[in-house]
């Protein structure tokens, strides 16, 4: 009687616990691209396809950096405007181009 009743629980733990990355992984996704500083700790991100996004960071992020940000999609998949830089992640840098924005 106790086993079934923990394999139960257990199954239900399981099933919820992919229930939740299965949703974690539909509203979250990367992108690359480079930034620029705007002032006030606000930076503007443009991703390789030319879509721009504004974040705030606490931290310099040196200009021209190519960086990873983590998006979340705010459960709006048909606007990708709306989409929010949750994190970021510096992946390099170039000297040699400067990014037009």
């Amino acid at each position: 009687m106790i086993k079934t009743i923990i394999k139960s629980i257990f199954a239900i733990i399981v099933i919820v616990g992919i229930m939740f990355l299965l949703a974690y992984s539909e509203t979250h996704y990367n992108r690359t691209g480079f930034v620029k500083y705007n002032g006030d700790n606000v930076y503007t991100f443009k991703d390789e396809t030319g879509h721009m996004w504004d974040f705030y960071s606490n931290t310099i992020i040196p200009i021209n950096a190519h960086i990873q940000a983590d998006f979340f999609t705010n459960n709006t998949f048909d606007n990708i405007y709306d989409d929010m830089i949750i994190n970021y992640k510096i992946i390099g840098y170039t000297d040699e181009i400067t990014i037009d924005f």
